[in-house]
């Protein structure tokens, strides 16, 4: 892959695009095109008070243009879009910094969250480009507790939150008091034993896939997205760490992700990647196949973390994009389920032998969006990497992708 342009902020995390297409308004002047956006979210730890979400109009990909940047960080700041509505987590309480009060000040919110607190901040976003703080959801507050992720489920108008804390809480996106309500796992299913780390969807068979952290992932029936039914669940002694849990385009093959959270001196069987799964029946999901660098071995990992994170899928095709930490953006061939391979490479460094290591930098997501890749590093080299292919399509990106505003706009606006 070639580097088409890059945009820079501290401490990249997550991204979610929307394409807004008709009546619209950017900087207080109305508009009637079609403009792309980025809303990339600077995660900070608990010794940190920077980061926040930053606003970049990718419109024309070589060109972007920072919008905003919304001066609220706290640890994860995981991003959704849906609507006019830009959702955000805080995992940490005690990396809860707030807004900066003269922003606060400037933009008339009332809906300040207290230091010492955690749970979803909600913006409105109808000008992209003057965002505004309209709620909080204020989660518990202690230390690991909070909202770690963040989905929406489009068709009903609501979120699901990955708490972490034994629970899964659901929020109201379509009515204006933002009404929330947390449901312990284990009374979904005795068969749920932990937490949902992150929630993938499958919009048209009314899935999801809650990949629980530990060692689980459950396969969910959400016709009736209130009360999930529990339909199975996938045990992998060999994936280091259940992630995230997303549905390929084709309908029927789930891909699973570990990260790899041990330390590099410690010997263990299992270990980062993605894992191929097909999910014909929910009930009887049966492995495939899975992928990894061949660079990423245990032993290969001194000083540095070789661990899978956020992916999606590029449409009209059978290869996923993947940030994998220090190591890189890849594009993975997953055409034989059963020996997935590499399709494509990118790191701001040149690659050394064997290992291609990333100087400096530290991808967190890579998601597919017309036509080019998107990745977001933290790092010394951090900020928004924008990629390009030749193979990859221009098209338009499925339901089933990670990283998609489910925003609806038409001619006449939201």
């Amino acid at each position: 892959m070639g580097l088409v342009a890059h945009v820079s902020y501290d401490m990249g995390g997550d991204i979610q695009f929307q394409r807004r297409s008709g009546a619209h308004t950017i900087e207080g002047v109305s508009v009637d095109t079609t403009t792309d956006l980025v809303f990339a979210s600077a995660h900070t730890d608990n010794s940190r008070v920077d980061g926040g979400i930053e606003v970049i109009d990718i419109t024309d990909p070589s060109n972007p243009t920072t919008l905003t940047r919304i001066p609220c960080p706290g640890y994860q700041s995981d991003v959704a879009v849906y609507e006019t509505l830009l959702v955000q987590t805080l995992d940490h309480a005690g990396s809860n910094a707030g807004c900066d009060p003269e922003w606060l000040q400037a933009t008339g919110s009332a809906a300040v969250d207290r230091a010492g607190t955690a749970g979803v901040r909600i913006f409105d976003v109808s000008d992209p480009a003057r965002p505004r703080l309209i709620h909080f959801v204020d989660v518990v507050g202690e230390i690991g507790d909070g909202v770690h992720d963040v989905t929406v489920l489009p068709w009903a108008g609501i979120a699901y939150l990955a708490q972490l804390n034994g629970q899964l809480g659901i929020l109201d996106l379509g009515d204006p008091a933002f009404p929330y309500t947390a449901i312990d796992v284990s009374s979904i299913s005795p068969e749920m034993k932990t937490s949902c780390h992150d929630v993938g969807l499958d919009p048209v068979r009314l899935l999801a896939f809650c990949a629980a952290n530990e060692d689980e992932t459950y396969v969910l029936d959400v016709r009736e997205p209130m009360r999930p039914g529990y339909l199975s669940k996938i045990v992998n002694p060999a994936l280091s760490r259940h992630h995230g849990a997303l549905m390929a385009p084709d309908g029927v093959t789930l891909v699973l992700e570990s990260e790899y959270d041990h330390p590099p001196e410690v010997a263990s069987d299992a270990s980062a990647g993605l894992w191929f799964y097909d999910l014909t029946e929910p009930t009887d999901p049966e492995l495939l196949g899975s992928w990894a660098p061949e660079s990423c071995e245990p032993s290969e990992q001194a000083e540095r973390t070789c661990s899978s994170h956020w992916y999606n899928f590029i449409p009209g095709t059978e290869m996923l994009v993947a940030a994998w930490r220090h190591e890189g953006v890849f594009v993975v061939d997953y055409t034989d389920r059963a020996a997935p391979v590499e399709a494509g490479f990118f790191s701001p460094s040149s690659r050394a032998g064997a290992l291609r290591l990333v100087a400096g930098s530290d991808f967190w997501t890579a998601y597919f969006w017309h036509g080019h890749v998107y990745a977001s590093s933290g790092g010394s080299r951090s900020g928004l990497y924008i990629l390009r292919q030749d193979d990859i399509t221009d098209a338009e990106p499925s339901p089933y992708d990670e990283g998609t505003s489910w925003g609806r706009w038409t001619a006449e606006g939201p």
